[in-house]
C-alpha cells in the first residue's frame, strides 16, 4: 500500500510541475501577444504601399490605353468658301440632317404646286361661274322683257274691246269676246306671277352679290387699314373719316350708302393731310422766330388758293361726286 501512496504521490508531483511549465507556457504567450500590436502598423502600410501601386499602375495603364486608342479620322470640306475639318460622324450626321432637309423642302414645294392648282382652278371655276351668272342675267332680262311686252299686249287688248255696245247689238259676239277677255285675264295673272318671281329672283340675286362685295371691300379696308375694325381705335378713325367726307357736303345718308374701300382710303389720306397741315403753321412760327433764318423777297402766299379750295369744296358738295372730292383733298395738301 505504501507503494501506492507513493506512486500517486510521484503522479501528483508531476502533475504540478507540468501546471507550472504551462503556466510559464502561457505567460510567454502573453508577452509575445502584447509584442505583436507594435507589428500591425508596418503591415499596414506595407498593405496601403501596395494598394497605391496597384491604384498608379491602373492609372497608368489607363492613360497608355487613351494614348494608344485610334483617333478618328478627319476629312477636309469646304463649305460657304470655307474649309473645314469633320469627322466620319459629322458627315453621317449632316447627310441625314440635308436629306430630311431636302425631303421637307420637296414635300413643301408639292403642297405648293397642289396649292397653286386648286387656286388656278378655283380661279377658273371663278371665271366660269361669272360667265355662267352674266348669261343667265342676260337670258332673264331678256325673259323678262317679253314677258313685259305680253302683259302690255294683253292690256291693250282688253282696253280696245267695248263690250257694252256689243253686247245690244251682237250678244252672239258679246259672249265670245267676254271668253277671250276672260282668258286674257288668266294669261295676264300668270304673267303677273311670273314677273313677281323674276323680280324676287333678281332681288335675292342682288342682294347675294351686294353681300359678296361688301364683304371684298371689308377685307379690302382691313389689309390697308386695320385699326378701323379695331374695338377702340375703330372708333376714332371712322369719326375722322366722317368729319372728312361732311366737311365737303357729303350727308350721314350718303356716307351710310358707300361700300367702295376706295372712299375710305381717300378719307384717311385726306384726314392725314389735314392734320399735316395742321402742324404746319406750328412749325413755320418756330422757324421765323429765330434770327436770320428768313430771307428777304420770299413772297407770301396769296388768297387764290384759299378762293380755288372754297370754289372746288361748293363744287363737291353740289355734285357729290368722288373725284371732285379728291381735287378738294389734293388742293389742300
Amino acid at each position: 500500500m505504501s507503494e501506492t501512496v507513493t506512486q500517486e504521490q510521484g503522479m501528483e508531483s508531476l502533475n504540478v510541475e507540468q501546471a507550472a511549465g504551462k503556466i510559464m507556457n502561457l505567460m510567454e504567450q502573453g508577452e509575445a501577444s502584447q509584442d505583436q500590436p507594435q507589428e500591425e502598423p508596418q503591415e499596414q502600410e506595407v498593405v496601403e504601399a501596395k494598394e497605391t501601386e496597384e491604384v498608379s499602375e491602373e492609372q497608368v495603364e489607363e492613360q497608355t490605353e487613351e494614348e494608344e486608342a485610334p483617333q478618328p479620322e478627319t476629312y477636309r470640306v469646304k463649305a460657304e468658301g470655307e474649309e473645314h475639318e469633320v469627322t466620319l460622324d459629322d458627315l453621317v450626321k449632316n447627310y441625314q440632317l440635308e436629306a430630311n432637309v431636302r425631303k421637307k423642302m420637296e414635300s413643301l414645294a408639292h403642297d405648293k404646286k397642289e396649292v397653286e392648282s386648286l387656286k388656278s382652278e378655283l380661279s377658273s371655276k371663278k371665271a366660269e361661274q361669272d360667265e355662267a351668272y352674266q348669261k343667265h342675267t342676260q337670258e332673264r332680262q331678256k325673259y323678262s322683257e317679253y314677258i313685259n311686252l305680253l302683259d302690255q299686249y294683253l292690256q291693250g287688248q282688253n282696253q280696245q274691246e267695248d263690250l257694252s255696245a256689243l253686247k245690244q247689238s251682237n250678244p252672239e259676239a258679246y259672249l265670245m269676246k267676254v271668253a277671250e277677255q276672260q282668258e286674257r285675264d288668266k294669261q295676264l295673272a300668270i304673267i303677273r306671277q311670273e314677273q313677281h318671281r323674276l323680280a324676287t329672283e333678281q332681288q335675292a340675286e342682288n342682294q347675294k352679290r351686294l353681300a359678296q362685295r361688301l364683304e371684298a371691300e371689308k377685307k379690302k379696308v382691313a389689309d390697308r387699314l386695320p385699326d378701323y375694325f379695331h374695338p377702340e381705335k375703330g372708333k376714332e378713325v371712322k369719326k375722322n373719316m366722317r368729319d372728312v367726307a361732311m366737311s365737303v357736303g357729303y350727308t350721314d345718308q350718303e356716307l351710310n350708302a358707300t361700300i367702295d374701300s376706295r372712299f375710305a382710303f381717300l378719307c384717311d389720306l385726306a384726314h392725314e393731310g389735314l392734320k399735316a397741315r395742321q402742324a404746319k403753321p406750328k412749325v413755320i412760327t418756330k422757324v421765323k422766330s429765330a434770327p436770320k433764318m428768313i430771307k428777304s423777297g420770299v413772297s407770301q402766299p396769296s388768297d387764290s388758293q384759299s378762293q380755288r379750295i372754297r370754289k372746288l369744296k361748293s363744287q363737291a358738295k353740289k355734285t357729290g361726286n368722288i373725284k371732285d372730292v379728291a381735287n378738294v383733298f389734293e388742293a389742300m395738301l
